[in-house]
């Protein structure tokens, strides 16, 4: 049924986002005078990824408040190129999809 379809696509996308956001945290590398400021927050980029995994746009969602943390989070994607493919069972050339980009400082106590 198109529910069901539509239930597995959105599970799909959910899994495809969440594998990007865990690929993006392992690539940051804190932007210095963020870390020395204290500044933190979570920059949200709007992607558009076609079926190979080809980053086709990426666009800010939502700013973190922080103009550093909005253009490392930029920078970062354009240093991938490619992402990984779209999961086999979408079957869509291309998609759009939300992903943040969390930027916290690691507590020294």
């Amino acid at each position: 049924s198109k529910a069901m379809m539509d239930e597995l696509v959105a599970n799909l996308l959910a899994a495809y986002r969440l594998s990007l956001t865990e690929l993006f945290a392992r690539g940051i590398e804190y932007p210095r005078v963020a870390a020395m400021r204290g500044w933190e927050g979570e920059v949200r980029l709007r992607l558009k990824v076609a079926r190979r995994g080809n980053l086709l746009g990426v666009a800010l969602d939502r700013s973190s408040g922080f103009d550093v943390l909005d253009q490392h989070a930029l920078a970062l994607l354009a240093s991938y190129g490619d992402l990984p493919p779209l999961p086999e069972a979408l079957e869509v050339s291309e998609i759009q999809v939300i992903v943040p980009i969390q930027y916290k400082l690691r507590k020294t106590t």
